[in-house]
């Protein structure tokens, strides 16, 4: 049986959505932006992002022409732990 550690940091696809969310901080993103950005496929990407909402690391900001916009929940303690940890990554 899968820790929740395990079960989030050896998806690869659900890292690769988490890292276009961490890489764009507080912007809003579309879900083509980031469907595009990572190369996956419609059904993976909604469970995904399902996930993601169910888990409260990312929240529905706003529509813009009946897109969904969607950001960091960076009221999420884990959130605002992995987005350190994050940026510590790269800055090294």
């Amino acid at each position: 049986m899968k820790t929740k550690f395990q079960e989030i940091v050896c998806n690869k696809q659900l890292m690769r959505v988490l890292e276009v969310f961490l890489e764009g901080g507080k912007i809003d993103i579309s879900i083509p932006s980031i469907k595009e950005e990572v190369g996956i496929r419609h059904i993976s990407y909604y469970n995904i992002i399902s996930y993601l909402l169910k888990m409260k690391w990312i929240v529905k900001s706003r529509r813009v022409r009946n897109r969904q916009l969607y950001k960091l929940n960076y009221k999420n303690k884990c959130v605002k732990t992995l987005d350190k940890f994050y940026v510590g990554v790269i800055t090294q």
